[in-house]
């Protein structure tokens, strides 16, 4: 079967369609909708509509809980810890940066835990919204123990979720400094993807179940499972499980959502920080130190075949404007799957 090249408003609406079908509030089918296609705008198809499918599953198995209340478990000047009652991560997660935007426009700075939440697929569409605020926005998320497939440095059996990080900084008349990445050495969804089309991967992301370095994606889903390698690995590997470590103390620990190892099923466990800028330099020094900086990284002497040193988010925003003018291209695995899911509930394509 071949992939699908869809206009960014029909793949909107198709999630959305389907959303709704399965009677998810309008609002929420939208917030998720609009959430995945932009990840497959800015190129993280591992954080796009490859992720409905599952979402329509744990809707029909009940873990996403469709008339969820969220509250303030407890409510601090500059600092909230949130129970998400088991609904869309999304939603979940957009209040939370609502919430704490105001928080820091008061009190300077505002922190947020958040526990009970669903998958909140890619971080830096939090922290990007925080930076568009002209703040600091800072995001760790961790699965509270029920999605492993890390090993702590120098072991081989899965332990961590992949436990990313975002941080996005604000930028005048340009888009924001954005850094997304997880501690491992790429997100468990690109070896998906790898298994969904039957292909290889580079050598040097994962070990099968004895420890064996591996180019089949098959091996990360084995049972046993195999493990994927951390951010430094082979030979700095210590940085990223220690990256992990401290992912996993904010986002576990903190909000009490529950830490990596425990017998429980997946949660995502957020932390969140937010630096208003007025409470430390203002805007204008801020502004000014944050530009020279990248202009110093930008005119650094580069290596050959190098042609232009990139600024963290600018590769993603080059491919939001090519996408926004010719549509999204999905993959055909993923493209059979969403047209089995739209038939099964009878929504037309």
């Amino acid at each position: 079967m071949d992939g699908m090249n869809l206009p960014v408003e029909q793949l909107v609406r198709l999630v959305r369609d389907i959303l709704l079908t399965l009677e998810v509030r309008s609002v929420d089918a939208e917030i998720v909708a609009d959430n995945l296609v932009e990840a497959e705008l800015l190129g993280y198809g591992t954080h796009g509509v490859v992720r409905l499918p599952r979402y329509v599953r744990e809707i029909q198995q009940g873990q996403i809980n469709l008339s969820a209340e969220i509250r303030l478990a407890r409510d601090l000047p500059a600092s909230v810890l949130i129970d998400g009652d088991w609904g869309f991560g999304q939603v979940i997660a957009n209040m939370a940066v609502d919430l704490l935007v105001e928080r820091a426009r008061q009190q300077g700075v505002a922190s947020a835990g958040v526990f009970h939440a669903n998958d909140v697929a890619r971080l830096g569409a939090y922290t990007t919204r925080i930076a568009e605020h002209g703040m600091l926005g800072l995001m760790t998320v961790n699965d509270g123990g029920g999605s492993p497939h890390v090993a702590p440095w120098g072991g081989i059996a899965p332990l961590f979720s992949t436990n990313p990080l975002s941080f996005a900084a604000p930028r005048d008349g340009r888009p924001p400094v954005c850094v997304d990445m997880s501690t491992s050495i790429c997100a468990a969804s690109r070896i998906l993807l790898a298994l969904k089309e039957d292909a290889p991967v580079p050598p040097g992301l994962i070990l099968d179940a004895a420890g064996r370095p591996s180019i089949n994606p098959g091996d990360l889903f084995a049972s046993p499972p195999g493990s994927l390698l951390p951010v430094g690995a082979p030979g700095a590997g210590h940085k990223g499980f220690a990256l992990s470590l401290i992912v996993d103390i904010l986002s576990g620990a903190l909000t009490g959502a529950g830490c990596s190892g425990a017998d429980a099923r997946e949660t995502q466990g957020l932390y969140f920080h937010v630096i208003h800028l007025d409470a430390f330099v203002g805007r204008d020094v801020f502004n000014r130190r944050l530009e020279e900086l990248l202009q110093r990284v930008q005119e650094n002497p580069r290596a050959d075949g190098v042609e232009e040193i990139r600024i963290p988010g600018e590769r993603a925003m080059l491919k939001r404007s090519e996408r926004q003018q010719r549509g999204v291209t999905l993959i055909p695995a993923v493209w059979e799957e969403i047209q089995m899911v739209a038939k099964t509930l009878g929504v037309t394509i």
